[in-house]
């Protein structure tokens, strides 16, 4: 055996061990030594499943960008792959999930509804017709009074049917 298959070898096993760890990282929630650990194995041995491994830590990281990035390396590294309508699939998520996490670019619009502009003279208008209904209603309130006093308009306590007034009998 030549000295460059022994060395491929050598990595080919080192790449394993790695990923064996960055498996149980994984399993046990530490995404991101498990993204590591399957990076570091991806660059010993070149496996595109290793790219998977990787998206999906990343995805669990909450990093959807870089973990659709990821799935899209794992399909142009593995053209023939069986999952790949899946893959697809988690893409589309993934980068849907980028969008609403994402604010939009550029200068944010802030709809205001100005305020009605006041005619001119409005002001004054409003200002009169509050004075002339008071004065109005004053007036009417007055004349009331005045006519009720004038006439002398109250009920006989002596008068023995109801509604009869005091000089009307």
């Amino acid at each position: 055996m030549s000295a460059v298959a022994r060395a491929g070898e050598k990595q080919q096993a080192e790449a394993r061990v790695l990923f064996e760890a960055g498996r149980e990282q994984y399993q046990t929630e530490h995404f991101e030594e498990a993204y590591g650990l399957f990076k570091r194995a991806y660059l010993l041995s070149a496996k595109p499943e290793l790219l998977y491994n990787m998206a999906s830590s990343l995805r669990a990281l909450g990093r959807p960008s870089e973990a659709a990035e990821e799935f899209r390396a794992y399909l142009r590294a593995n053209p023939t792959a069986t999952d790949r309508s899946v893959v697809e699939d988690q893409i589309l998520a993934l980068t849907e999930a980028q969008r609403l996490l994402t604010p939009p670019a550029g200068p944010q619009l802030t709809l205001q509804t100005p305020a009605p502009a006041e005619r001119p003279g409005a002001k004054k208008r409003r200002t009169l017709v509050i004075v002339l209904s008071t004065l109005g209603a004053l007036a009417v309130a007055g004349a009331a009074v005045g006519i009720g006093l004038a006439f002398g308009l109250h009920e006989d306590p002596t008068a023995s049917t109801l509604g009869v007034h005091a000089g009307t009998r």
